[in-house]
């Protein structure tokens, strides 16, 4: 069964419409491989930048240290939400892989 398409638009122009977001084709999910690179990318950045710091960064001033506190555990929630969402992907192909085995069967 598949959903309407309700459209939201600001005139009676058809290009002045846009597809809500919750109504998107199931063949495009939001989290993707390019949605994977990126995060793994911004995940490196912080990744790099506390290790820049090394351990000894802001010895004796307190801004600094609370930058590498802010900084190493950016690095954490992005590693942390990229395993989250991998596991997610790895799901759902599992579970595309199971309905479509079961369908031509």
């Amino acid at each position: 069964m598949r959903p309407e398409h309700h459209r939201v638009g600001t005139g009676p122009d058809p290009e002045d419409e846009v597809t809500l977001l919750d109504e998107r084709e199931p063949d495009h999910p939001i989290i993707n491989r390019t949605t994977l690179a990126a995060l793994a990318a911004v995940t490196f950045a912080p990744f790099i930048v506390s290790a820049a710091m090394g351990e000894d960064f802001g010895e004796g001033n307190a801004l600094l240290w609370t930058l590498g506190d802010i900084v190493w555990g950016g690095f954490l929630l992005c590693a942390l939400a990229l395993v989250a969402l991998t596991v997610g992907v790895l799901v759902r192909a599992a579970v595309q892989s199971r309905s479509s085995r079961g369908a031509s069967a």
